[in-house]
């Protein structure tokens, strides 16, 4: 049978787990499986440099950002993260273009050949086996890699990075990971190679001093951007935000960021960083690539404005009235981000959130966050396995004594919020990167804007 793309991807789900309840414990990830794919494809990650990002949150955008400048300064620059929103092309790009259909089921085939010695490889081995071996054919000169889970256990940690990179930690997967902010730290510093620089983004004190210490242990130079980086905001609008940052006593430099939010300037300032750690290993980045690459950065349901008060083609009544924004926050520490961004860019707007969760997030904690700034909060649920139901969201947000309503469907929850903003509010979808991906397809769709999207 010959191999199409969709074929192809469904050959990867294959492997995945989408139980909630399955158990997922870090001895099924295995680093020396892992090293034996990659030997049998002639070990292409050992064949360009590469930025190895993990950490709770920031990690999409810090990677993107990093991406994005190294591209804008004449590199050629692969990026490897995840998941996809809309198709699984998204999860491989080289210089902004995803990777082909062609290419997924030219590599596929392979990795099917090699499939039946590794019986129990999991989607995500096999998927970064398929990036490494895509960006050694495609001849990049660097690769910005997002860990997939945790870092120590992580099969990207075959990688020996010019820099590792953590960005925020905070509570997630800490069934797997761990319950308190030391054991996570100590999962995700096991991308601290010896001898290798490593940039560490604001953290707490807690899981700061894990970092620092097992950086001492590996002889790794550690930039503490908290401490070496200082940066403030000028302005922001609905589009992006001005943001004045300096290395140490630098003369401060200014930077346009259409990413929005608090969180973005201590993303932005974490990839400055890591930029200047290359740069000290004969990368040449300089300044122009620098404010280029960043004000042409795109990384789609983050704090995304989807649609704004005027009316838009197709629909009206999705988008004429309000802002409609989609956020992927998915944990408590990223729905607290998304509250600070919604009263910095509409700090006087009421907000309808449209809020969908995967049953195994904190839930509870995702919902006491945003009650404090919503006017009415629509649940409804994502086409995911693991996508938690309207009523069991309903029970758990009746603490929260504001409006709730439920409906079956994001489309129809999309219709209720817009019913009940006025035209100066804001209606906010978040809860998972779901939720925000499908709302972002409904809504370009309905602005005759169709995205591809797959099967999965």
């Amino acid at each position: 049978m010959v191999l199409n793309y969709p074929d192809a991807v469904r050959w990867y789900y294959s492997f995945a787990r989408f139980d909630s309840a399955a158990p997922r414990i870090p001895d099924d990830l295995k680093l020396a499986r892992m090293r034996k794919i990659l030997s049998q494809l002639g070990n292409p990650h050992q064949q360009f440099p590469v930025v190895l990002i993990a950490g709770t949150k920031g990690k999409g955008s810090t990677a993107a950002l990093l991406a994005s400048v190294l591209h804008t300064a004449g590199y050629r620059t692969g990026l490897y993260t995840s998941p996809h929103l809309h198709t699984f092309r998204e999860r491989v790009v080289v210089n902004g273009e995803l990777v082909s259909k062609l290419h997924v089921v030219q590599g596929t085939a392979l990795l099917q050949s090699l499939a039946p010695d590794f019986p129990g490889a999991t989607f995500f081995e096999w998927l970064t086996a398929f990036a490494f071996d895509y960006f050694a054919r495609q001849r990049v000169e660097i690769a910005v890699v997002e860990v997939g889970l945790g870092g120590r256990l992580d099969c990207t940690n075959v990688l020996t990075p010019r820099v590792s990179v953590i960005t925020p930690i905070s509570f997630d997967h800490t069934e797997i990971l761990g319950d308190t902010l030391e054991k996570i730290a100590y999962e995700k510093a096991g991308i601290i190679k010896p001898n290798i620089p490593v940039v560490v983004a604001p953290q707490e004190p807690e899981a700061l001093r894990v970092l620092e210490t097992v950086a001492q242990e590996n002889n790794a130079p550690l930039t503490d951007v908290a401490r070496d980086w200082h940066w403030e905001l000028q302005s922001a609008t609905v589009s992006s935000q001005t943001v004045r940052i300096a290395e140490g006593a630098e003369e401060p430099r200014i930077y346009t960021l259409p990413l929005l939010g608090p969180h973005q300037r201590t993303n932005l300032a974490t990839a400055l960083a890591t930029i200047q750690a290359l740069r000290a290993q004969s990368f040449k980045v300089p300044g122009a690539a620098i404010r280029r690459g960043i004000e042409r950065v795109k990384w789609h349901a983050r704090f995304q404005v989807l649609a704004r008060p005027e009316p838009m083609p197709g629909d009206p009544a999705l988008g004429g009235g309000s802002y409609i924004i989609a956020d992927g926050a998915h944990n408590r520490a990223s729905a607290h981000q998304l509250v600070l961004a919604l009263d910095e860019v509409f700090p006087n707007a009421r907000v309808h959130f449209v809020f969908g969760a995967s049953t195994d997030k904190d839930i509870r904690g995702m919902l006491q966050e945003l009650a404090p700034r919503a006017a009415s909060l629509v649940l409804t649920q994502a086409h995911h396995t693991r996508a938690a139901s309207p009523d069991a969201l309903a029970r758990l947000a009746a603490p929260c004594l504001i409006p709730i309503y439920t409906t079956p469907t994001l489309l129809e929850a999309l219709l209720n919020a817009r019913n009940l903003a006025a035209p100066a509010d804001v209606i906010c979808i978040t809860g998972s990167l779901f939720i925000a991906a499908e709302a972002r397809e409904i809504i370009l769709r309905e602005r005759g804007q169709p995205i591809e999207s797959d099967l999965t």
